[in-house]
């Protein structure tokens, strides 16, 4: 109620004749009574005809305060008293109230008992009068709070509106949007290996808004690139931002554990949730795995694996999911009588679902404990749980190599790779399996003369495994050395590179690979270039600390000879000798004419026969004793006759016309010609398996 009304205008119609206060008609009398017949009233009682007299300053009195009241009240009152005519006590209570100056809650009040319909008051009109109200209606103040505050505030709502709209539009709809786009920009930076503008984008993107699913995406593409710093750093920032998020915590763990090998720091990232739960299953799961790894290099964390997958046994109950680790345990710590137990129990139930990944390293353990029986069952029943799993191929190509499969084995190897490459990342122990596939692949190249082929495979072999060792992934070790091995045995046999050769072998040796026939070899190589103290000591290497290989020995023997050791060169080729003899002997039927192996024995003891003359010859020179002369024709006489005995025609029985070294050296000691050195057979058989000493081939 806040209506226009001007006091001036308010017209008292009937209530001025009830209250004798209505205007005079026109030409009647204007005597006092007439204009104010208030004047007539007595103490306020009733008048004759039922309405009230009031005097002057009364009737002004109600004038007043039917002014400041609202229009609905005003009209409530003019309808009780000028149309429904009320009289009485009731007409005189209202009376009291307007000429007293009642409130308009007041007045309200009574005339909603008499009416009965309850009278509203607007909050104006409780906290001042109306007259007051109306003068300040005609302020700028109140026209400002009326008319124009209204129009204001609703426009304020309205940009106030739009506003948020705006903030709410920007941070809840661009910032995530743009951040999506930025998060896809530089994972496609990282697909393309510019690593360092993927990581700067992948960084403004967390600024602009937080999406944690790239996170991971982020970690595992690095991983996958082998950019573990990166990876590492994006599963910290991921932990920063949310450090409960278990998913983040295992995934790291399994990063830090099976590709980095950062034991420690796996283990601080798994108790992360064991010391909230200490039996939290998938963290003792976790925790007993990274011990099972990290055994490989301290023996003593195997304890703790075993530990806590007892635990988890002792708490959850026998399941098969931790039996199969604990088959991996006995096999780590080569525990055979438990491995036997475990494999008789998961191979008497045929419905069982194995563990691939355990049953394929099962298999791997029997290859090595040479029990080839039942290998090819516990493979392909692994195989048949997972055939992408590539260990089940590795170890397949290894159990075809020891059974002499070898086209089988070639398969395995190819599938071994194709799903190796489908890994990624390579843990360490695959890391360290996809190396040892590249040996494989190249021995299998070279087995079948594919030179070119076994070159390649042992070079990308050696990149991945240098790789490797730069990340701190993988450590020197015989399996990796043998690479550097199989590499120079193709410049030794087959390009006769030697002195590449020679490197290659002292590589190998660098990564903890040696072998006898590494260490021949290297002899062999020092001793053709005219270096025999370094190749003596190579030849003892081989022998270590006791030798009857006669290709060594031989060796050794000559290299003795050419560094003027005559004694101890004696002692050998008399061992050669000796060791040639009795072979000699227990051939029943030697028939060095027909039979290669007969060849190679008469021309190993023709050559050893004339070495052993010369030696003695030139000892006899020495110590001037003429027994070492004549032990020395001797010797030449019988290095002439198994020359004899090759060279002659096995059908006419007729002779060569050439001359055997022993001949000329006999020559020599009976007919001596002025700067003629007495000569030995000086080459070496290039291997110490070779089955001659005058074989060059490759083995």
């Amino acid at each position: 109620g806040g209506e226009d009304f001007e006091l001036d205008e308010f017209n008292l119609g009937d209530i001025g004749e009830q209250f004798g206060a209505s205007e005079p008609e026109e030409g009647a009398a204007s005597s006092d009574e007439e204009l104010n017949p208030a004047l007539s009233v007595r103490g306020g009682e009733p008048s004759s005809g039922g309405g009230v007299e009031l005097s002057d300053r009364d009737f002004r009195a109600l004038q007043a305060t039917l002014a400041r009241l609202p229009q609905n009240l005003r009209l409530a009152i003019e309808e009780l008293i000028g149309e429904k005519g009320l009289s009485g006590t009731q007409l005189v209570e209202l009376v009291d109230l307007l000429v007293g100056g009642a409130s308009a809650k007041e007045i309200a009040a009574l005339t909603g008992r008499i009416t009965g319909v309850r009278i509203r008051v607007p909050a104006q009109y409780e906290k001042k009068t109306g007259l007051a109200f109306e003068e300040e209606r005609d302020t700028f103040s109140y026209r400002f709070r009326r008319n124009i505050l209204p129009v204001l505030r609703g426009f304020l709502l309205a940009a106030a509106a739009i506003a948020l709209l705006v903030f709410l539009g920007y941070r809840f709809v661009y910032r995530p949007a743009s951040a999506y786009l930025l998060y896809s920009a530089g994972y496609r930076e990282l697909v393309n290996d510019r690593f360092v503008s993927a990581n700067q984008l992948f960084d403004r993107g967390v600024r602009r808004w937080q999406i944690k699913n790239w996170y991971y995406r982020y970690a595992e593409g690095f991983a996958q690139k082998n950019q573990y710093a990166f990876a590492a750093d994006k599963y910290d920032a991921l932990l920063r931002s949310y450090p409960d998020d278990r998913k983040g915590i295992f995934d790291y763990a399994d990063l830090e554990s099976k590709v980095i090998g950062n034991y420690p720091k796996a283990e601080e990232l798994v108790n992360r949730i064991l010391s909230k739960n200490m039996y939290d299953y998938q963290g003792l799961l976790a925790a007993g795995d990274n011990y099972l790894a990290w055994g490989a290099l301290d023996p003593s964390k195997y304890e703790e694996a075993r530990r806590d997958y007892a635990t988890i046994l002792q708490k959850y109950g026998i399941k098969n999911e931790i039996l199969f680790r604990m088959l991996r345990y006995f096999i780590r710590t080569n525990n055979y009588p438990e491995v036997e137990s475990l494999e008789k129990r998961f191979q008497a139930d045929k419905s069982l679902r194995v563990d691939p990944e355990a049953y394929a390293e099962l298999g791997g353990y029997l290859i090595s404990q040479n029990r080839l029986e039942d290998v090819r069952d516990i493979l392909f029943r692994a195989k048949n749980v997972d055939s992408r799993l590539p260990e089940v191929h590795y170890n397949l190509a290894r159990y075809f190599k020891r059974v002499g499969d070898f086209g089988e084995e070639s398969v395995a190897l190819e599938n071994t790779l194709f799903y190796l490459r489908r890994s990624l990342p390579l843990t360490r122990e695959r890391l360290g399996m996809l190396v040892d596939t590249f040996d494989r692949v190249g021995e299998s190249h070279y087995r079948k003369k594919e030179y070119l082929d076994a070159e390649q495979a042992y070079l990308e072999g050696i990149r991945r495994y240098e790789s490797a060792l730069a990340q701190n992934q993988l450590q020197p070790s015989a399996q990796f050395g043998k690479l550097y091995s199989d590499l120079g045995d193709l410049n030794y046999y087959v390009s006769g590179d030697y002195d590449q050769a020679l490197a290659l072998y002292r590589t190998a040796e660098t990564n903890l690979y040696t072998s006898t026939d590494l260490k021949y070899k290297e002899g062999y190589v020092n001793y053709r270039d005219g270096r025999y103290e370094p190749a003596l000591l190579d030849f003892y290497n081989a022998a270590g600390t006791y030798s009857t290989n006669l290709n060594l020995m031989f060796a050794t023997a000559n290299t003795l000879f050419e560094r003027h050791d005559l004694f101890a060169a004696q002692g050998y080729y008399n061992g050669v000798l000796d060791a040639l003899e009795l072979k000699r002997e227990n051939r029943t039927d030697f028939a060095p004419s027909s039979n290669v192996q007969d060849r190679e024995l008469l021309t190993d003891m023709m050559m050893t026969y004339n070495n052993l003359g010369v030696t003695l010859n030139l000892l006899g020179r020495q110590s001037e004793d003429s027994a070492k002369y004549s032990q020395a024709l001797v010797n030449f006489t019988r290095s002439m006759e198994a020359f004899d005995q090759l060279s002659r025609d096995p059908l006419t029985m007729r002779g060569t016309q050439s001359v055997s070294l022993a001949a000329l050296n006999t020559k020599e000691i009976l007919f001596p010609l002025p700067g003629y050195e007495l000569q030995i057979y000086a080459d070496l058989p290039m291997d110490p398996q070779a089955p001659g000493f005058q074989s060059t081939a490759a083995p």
